[in-house]
Parts: structure tokens; sequence; C-alpha cells
């Protein structure tokens, strides 16, 4: 029988953990299990609360009621440097030397960082040889307490990823999704801190990068708009703004669970860190600030007055303005780089994929 993996996705206000089986080109989810996070608990990937995020591990492992040891995490954060270059071509050794002479020089790297890198292509110019690489670059401190966590829960580590090398991992040119078979499409991740936005074209990841739209960025609007506490704010998008299950789950602290479910996908790269092969994919950009800003744009109303969801919907509309706009400007790079326009599908997943009017908002703007 195939060994059985335990994976952790460790998001700024949930985790989610699944149990699951690879065999060839299928992976089969046989349980999974979803709770929500307290604030403060993870910081940009950052462990900042590690007994709170103990306990809520515990609660996740016990609902899903396995004997699986063989963990791997997932996680998002801005601190991982990660980029896209070519060097001469050479034995392995060779290449790591090079790779990280690259990396010293251009992104500061220091001893206690960590450095893995995939090659992803080769070209060859008047007879020269070299290889496209993507390398990243994690500081070692992080590892180790991802490492000492597992550890702490009685698990054995076997890798550390982040979300955007998992979503190369997924992707090829036969993957389809709903039943449709698509070239090129977005992939938006909507979570609480920010939203990734990436890109995949003829089944790879082509582009990805990190915007500050978020749950947390329509919590601060909210709360400067109609003169609430932020954790008020976060109550009343739940009730105007979100789908009322979720709000139901939410404040229960409830675990969901499912068992049974399969699907395929491509082998594709290693991982991060811990199995010391493989590695990420290219942020080209850095993050925006542009969508924190829109908060002071607005005046507040009245303290204590009452509003309604048609007016917290209305609130929100420039913050979806935002995301559309990053959007378009993925749109443009990718019709300048490749030529081609063929970009009609976008795809919604994280929890503020549930946000009232999204899907709407951005049908209506992308075409």
């Amino acid at each position: 029988m195939t060994a059985a993996y335990l994976s952790f996705d460790l998001g700024t206000r949930n985790i989610h953990a699944v149990v699951g089986q690879a065999e060839g080109n299928t992976v089969r989810i046989l349980r999974s299990a979803s709770i929500g996070l307290p604030k403060g608990v993870l910081s940009d990937g950052l462990i900042t609360n590690k007994e709170v995020l103990i306990s809520a591990m515990q609660e996740v492992l016990a609902s899903l009621n396995t004997s699986t040891k063989d963990t791997l995490i997932t996680f998002n954060s801005n601190s991982v440097i990660i980029r896209e270059f070519e060097v001469p071509s050479g034995n392995a050794q060779e290449l790591e030397a090079m790779i990280k002479n690259e990396i010293v020089q251009y992104f500061g790297m220091t001893d206690t960082d960590l450095v893995e890198y995939r090659k992803i292509g080769e070209t060859e110019t008047e007879g020269t040889k070299k290889v496209k690489v993507r390398a990243a670059v994690m500081n070692r401190e992080i590892a180790h307490a991802y490492y000492e966590l597992l550890d702490s829960l009685k698990l054995k580590p076997v890798a550390l990823d982040i979300h955007a090398n998992v979503i190369s991992k997924i992707f090829n040119e036969k993957t389809a999704i709903n039943n449709i078979l698509s070239n090129n499409y977005i992939i938006l991740d909507i979570g609480y801190s920010g939203t990734m936005i990436y890109l995949i074209s003829q089944g790879s990841l082509n582009f990805f990068r990190s915007i500050s739209f978020g749950g947390r960025a329509v919590d601060r609007l909210l709360a400067g708009l109609f003169a609430l506490s932020e954790e008020k704010a976060e109550e009343k998008k739940l009730e105007f703004l979100s789908d009322k299950q979720e709000l139901i789950a939410s404040e229960a602290g409830a675990t969901e669970r499912t068992e049974n479910r399969s699907f395929a996908v491509k082998k594709k790269g290693h991982t991060f860190v811990i199995k010391k092969k493989g590695l990420t994919e290219n942020v080209e950009e850095p993050v925006s600030d542009s969508v924190e800003n829109t908060v002071e744009e607005f005046r507040p109303i009245e303290q204590g007055k009452v509003f309604t969801k048609e007016e917290a919907l209305a609130a929100v509309k420039p913050l979806y303005g935002e995301l559309l706009e990053e959007i378009r400007k993925v749109m443009q790079f990718f019709a300048n780089r490749s030529g081609s326009k063929d970009l009609s599908q976008i795809y919604l997943i994280g929890g503020g994929a549930s946000l009232t009017g999204i899907p709407e908002y951005l049908s209506q703007g992308s075409v």
C-alpha cells in the first residue's frame, strides 16, 4: 500500500490539513480538516505564538484521527527571496557554487540563510551553454522553527514548501479545472493578509506576485469608514460580505472534515529546505501597498451609526477595483511577453474568494 502523508497549510488566520496518498500522477485525499487561528499566531509565515499554534494543530490532528506521522508544511512569506537567472552550465557542485555566488552578490545572502534552486531550462549562445535556474533564499531560523514545531507534535518532518512551488506541482498541460481545459489562466488566492496572483501558461507556473488585498484590508477599510474597532469590523464583514456558512464555522471555531477525494497532478519539482532538493518559483515585482492606503481616502461616518449590507458592499468596491487593476497588470505583462491575449479564465481560491461581489466584479472588469 502507498504510504500516506500528513500535510498542513498554515495561513495567517486558518490551518488546513489533509491526509493523502500519492501514486503516479494521482493524489488521493483521505481526510481533511480546517480550523481558524487567532490573530498574532502567524505573521507573514513567521511563528509568533508557538503555544497557541501547537494547540490548534493538536485539535486538527484529533479531528483527522490519523496515525500518519510523515508530515509536510506549506506556508507563504514575503521574507523568502525568489529570483530567476542564468549561470554557465556545469556539474552539480559547480552550479551550486555559481548560484550561491550570484545570490551573495545580488541578494545579500548571509551564512544563516538557506539556498535552494531548480533548473528550469537550458540555452546556448555562441557556443556557450547556460542553465536557467530559479533560486530561493530563506533564513535558517524560519525553517528551524517549523522543524521544532513538528517535533513538538511528535511528527516526522518530511518537507517545508511555499505556496508558489506547491501550485507549480499541481498543474500541467492536461490539467482541467471544473472540466475546462485551458492553456492560460490565472489562479487568484485571496487570503487574510494578502492575495497571490498565479499565472499558469501552457501547464506551467509562468509568473506570480503578491499584493496586499485581503480580508485584513477589508476589515481596516470598514473600521476606518464606519468608525468601528477592527474586531467589530471583521464581524460586520462576515455578517454582510461573506457566506453565512463560513460565519457559523468561524464563530464556532468549527473543524470541517471530508473523506475520499482524489485528483490528478503532475509530479514536478521538489520541495524546500528540510528535504534538500528543488525549490520555489519567481516573484518579479514587490508587494504593492496601494490597497492598504485606500482606507485613508474615505471619510468616517458618525460614531455608532448603523450601516447596511448595501453600504458595506459599496464601501469595498474601491478595494475590488485595486484588485482588478493588479490583475490587469498581470494580463498585460503576459500579453507583452508572450504576444498572446488568450488569458480569459480566472479561478478564485482562498477564504476571501467568498467575499460578496468579487466574482461578478472581476468578470465584468477583466474581460
